[in-house]
C-alpha cells in the first residue's frame, strides 16, 4: 500500500496492491504539475507482519512553458564607473534566472530578483558594446 499527499505525515491518498508479490506496481493518481509529494509504503506478508518506509518525496514536473518569457533591460543615463543594470523578466511559469550578455558573451548570471549586473565599465575599452540577454 502507498499512502501519499502533498503534506509530510499527512497521507489523504492512498492505493494499493494486496497480492502476496514480491513486486507490486501502483499508479498514483491525481497528482498535480510541478508539486512536491510524500509518501510512504506499508507491506504485510502472509502472516500479518507489517512492515513501513520513512517518510520518502519526490517532485512532479513542471507544466510545459506556454509563453516565451519577456525581458526590458534598465541602464543608467551614465554608463561610467560601476554601474547597476536592472532586468525585469516574466514568464507565465516563473523566472529562475536573468543571464548578462555582453556583446554576445555571458558576463553574469543573477538567481533572484530584483536581477540586477554592477557592470565595472573601467574594466572595458572605449567604445560602444551591445548589452543583452540573448536566450530570450
Amino acid at each position: 500500500m502507498v499512502r501519499y499527499d502533498n503534506h509530510a505525515g499527512k497521507y489523504e491518498f492512498v492505493v494499493g496492491d494486496y497480492d502476496l508479490v514480491k513486486k507490486h506496481c501502483l499508479t498514483l493518481t491525481k497528482l498535480k504539475a510541478g508539486t512536491t509529494y510524500h509518501f510512504m509504503v506499508e507491506s504485510k506478508d502472509s502472516s500479518g507482519n507489517k512492515m513501513s518506509s520513512r517518510d520518502l518525496s519526490f517532485e512532479t514536473r513542471s507544466p510545459p512553458d506556454k509563453a516565451k518569457p519577456t525581458v526590458s533591460l534598465r541602464l543608467p543615463d551614465k554608463l561610467s564607473g560601476k554601474v547597476p543594470i536592472t532586468a525585469e523578466a516574466q514568464d507565465d511559469i516563473g523566472v529562475d534566472r536573468v543571464v548578462f550578455f555582453l556583446d554576445g558573451k555571458p558576463m553574469y548570471t543573477d538567481y533572484a530578483p530584483p536581477f540586477e549586473w554592477d557592470l565595472d565599465t573601467r574594466d572595458l575599452d572605449d567604445g560602444n558594446y551591445l548589452i543583452t540577454n540573448p536566450g530570450l
